[in-house]
């Protein structure tokens, strides 16, 4: 009786430790806080040679769609302008996609959150509500290509946490026009089209946010047949110390 005791104080131990740690491993997806206002900042330079910064850019943001828990699951639902679409945000939007929205909302005259980068190339947004955002150039600067449209998702999912405050680098390149009085100092590229747009993987991430789906099961279920399994231990040794009594 005192082994059978013994081992019941073991399972108890077993089984307390799993449920703490089930509580610990549930702390690290956490679900995203729907009340908190979040910032945009967009940082614009071009390092294909050396680093320039671009000012004076103008940046237009939309807020396409909102952000919603439909019971344990992270929604994205469009917004009143933007109902007509229908691609589904919680993939990746290709980039033909992307810049259908950039002419809808040129086309439809939207209105959108503007602001202009300065002498560090930055363009902040601050107070913003929770939701997909497509972000576009309105302007051309100087020497410098536009970037392509993109979309960003506030918050942004960043290692498992939640990112309120984020900042975004998108592509653009820094080109010398023929008759600049930099041309001495930077050769003129020699393709006349310029190069692709591409956002970098803060702008439009691979990893979209996460839809609050818990893997909770796991760690429970294997503390409970960790219990099974002891529990039949205890069985058969009490079995066979009544059958050594017996003898």
């Amino acid at each position: 009786m005192k082994k059978t005791g013994f081992l019941l104080r073991i399972i108890t131990m077993i089984l307390v430790a799993g449920l703490f740690s089930h509580a610990a491993w549930a702390d690290t997806t956490e679900y995203a806080d729907l009340r908190k206002a979040v910032s945009l900042t967009l940082h614009l330079e071009s390092v294909e040679e050396e680093v320039k910064i671009e000012e004076g850019a103008e940046v237009c943001i939309y807020q396409i769609a909102k952000m919603e828990y439909q019971a344990s699951d992270l929604k994205f639902v469009y917004t009143e302008d933007w109902k007509g679409m229908t691609a589904d945000l919680e993939k990746e939007t290709p980039e033909d996609v992307i810049l259908s929205m950039s002419r809808y909302a040129e086309e439809k005259d939207l209105t959108g959150q503007t602001g202009r980068s300065d002498a560090n190339g930055n363009v902040r947004f601050t107070d913003l509500p929770q939701g997909v955002y497509l972000v576009a150039q309105k302007n051309q600067v100087e020497h410098f290509t536009s970037f392509a449209p993109f979309l960003v998702y506030l918050p942004s999912l960043e290692e498992e946490k939640w990112s309120y405050d984020v900042t975004a680098t998108p592509k653009i390149v820094y080109q010398v026009q023929s008759g600049s009085r930099d041309r001495e100092k930077t050769p003129a590229p020699s393709p006349t089209t310029p190069p692709k747009e591409e956002s970098t993987k803060r702008d439009t991430p691979n990893k979209l946010p996460q839809t609050g789906q818990l893997n909770w099961p796991i760690p429970i279920l294997f503390v409970l047949g960790a219990f099974l399994v002891s529990a039949g231990v205890i069985v058969r040794l009490s079995g066979r110390k009544e059958d050594e009594e017996k003898r």
